[in-house]
């Protein structure tokens, strides 16, 4: 069954998560609650666009790991439970800023190449890696820079 493409917008959503699992330190193996509340809230927004493998390869967790943790999300939510909403009170609130007015706004996006590469494979977007490609992968500054090399270079 083939894939359906990305939208910008769930590009985005997953650019975001992934900046975030590097600024919170959610890709350490670690088991501290506050980490492990913080992914929960994580899976749960990847989860609008993303298959439950995706999501553990973005987070380098098995399938089985991502559903509960969505689970977790969901029940604790529902009940309110005030310890869950205020340990991951910080990490939404940057995920909801970022959506909102960070990475929306190109000029605020920073990209590496290997982010670059990694979103190529994990969007099954094959791509003719050429000389003209390299030459101007330096030059991105925005992330509509990056969407326009890309199309440039799409087989």
């Amino acid at each position: 069954m083939k894939q359906k493409e990305k939208t910008k917008q769930e590009i985005a959503r997953i650019r975001i998560v992934k900046h975030l699992i590097k600024e919170y330190g959610l890709d350490l193996n670690s088991r501290s609650q506050t980490l492990v509340y913080q992914r929960f809230y994580l899976y749960h927004e990847l989860r609008k666009n993303c298959t439950l493998h995706e999501i553990g390869e973005i987070f380098g967790k098995d399938h089985a790991s991502v559903m509960h943790g969505i689970k977790m999300h969901q029940a604790w939510t529902l009940i309110g439970d005030k310890q869950y909403l205020s340990t991951i009170k910080p990490i939404k609130e940057d995920f909801e800023t970022q959506m909102l007015e960070g990475f929306s706004r190109g000029d605020e996006l920073r990209i590496s190449l290997e982010d670059v590469f990694q979103d190529v494979a994990t969007l099954n977007i094959k791509m003719r890696v050429n000389k003209d490609f390299l030459d101007k992968i330096g030059d991105i500054k925005t992330f509509q820079d990056l969407h326009d090399l890309y199309l440039e270079h799409i087989e």
